[in-house]
């Protein structure tokens, strides 16, 4: 976690222009009792050395606006998009999640309305409320959403925050993904065999034009085909 949080640091002061994303989920959080201290229960402690409190508000905003100081402080030119999950804490109860979204909601677009150069809002919420209301759209629990839903978060954020070229070269990465995905019912045919090829020659070519690496990704393929055909010549 250190390290990640280390590279997350590195990214933003190295970066010309950097983009933060930050999902909120709940008002209530868990304060560590041997110091008061509120942090993320992680490591599944167990619930007694936690007393739980729901912020206020102001509180939520204060802190949030603390946060965005601090990222602008690593890097003036950065943009700040917030989103609330659609996921719905219901073992808090129905009532006590909504009107935790609620407050969400209230203090992302006080902070929007604050910040309006750096500050956005992506719609994620509204979007499973509002639109994908029928339970097709769900997982089994009927809380989080499922992968249709995911799926079209993710067609919306692309087309609020993304170019043509990027949304294309998303497309081509999504079919690469889907072939490396792929289980063939009958992997030493000549078809499967022109299958990897096609698929590796495509992570290759984006290697070269985009500098994504698939390498393990190759070589994950190329010893899947190593293995379950008599052949061992490279696929490629």
């Amino acid at each position: 976690m250190n390290h990640d949080i280390s590279n997350a640091n590195d990214f933003l002061t190295s970066s010309k222009k950097s983009v933060i994303f930050i999902t909120l989920g709940t008002t209530k959080v868990h304060i560590l009792k041997e110091n008061g201290c509120v942090v993320a229960n992680c490591h599944k402690q167990p619930g007694k050395l936690f007393e739980t409190k729901v912020l206020s508000l102001s509180t939520i905003i204060e802190s949030l606006r603390h946060a965005i100081s601090v990222c602008k402080a690593l890097n003036k030119d950065i943009q700040i998009v917030f989103t609330v999950s659609p996921v719905r804490h219901t073992r808090d109860g129905i009532i006590e999640n909504s009107l935790s979204k609620s407050t969400l909601l209230c203090a992302v677009h006080a902070l929007k309305d604050e910040f309006p150069e750096f500050v956005s809002y992506f719609p994620a919420y509204e979007y499973m409320i509002d639109e994908l209301r029928d339970y097709r759209w769900y997982e089994e629990d009927m809380i989080h959403p499922s992968k249709l839903a995911r799926e079209f978060f993710l067609s919306k954020f692309l087309s609020s925050y993304t170019t043509a070229d990027t949304q294309d070269l998303c497309e081509k990465i999504s079919k690469i993904n889907n072939n490396i995905n792929h289980k063939p019912r009958f992997p030493e045919t000549e078809a499967y065999r022109k299958h990897l090829s096609s698929t590796i020659l495509a992570m290759l070519e984006m290697q070269d034009k985009h500098g994504i690496d698939f390498s393990s990704d190759i070589d994950k393929l190329q010893n899947y085909y190593t293995s379950t055909n008599v052949s061992k010549d490279p696929i490629v």
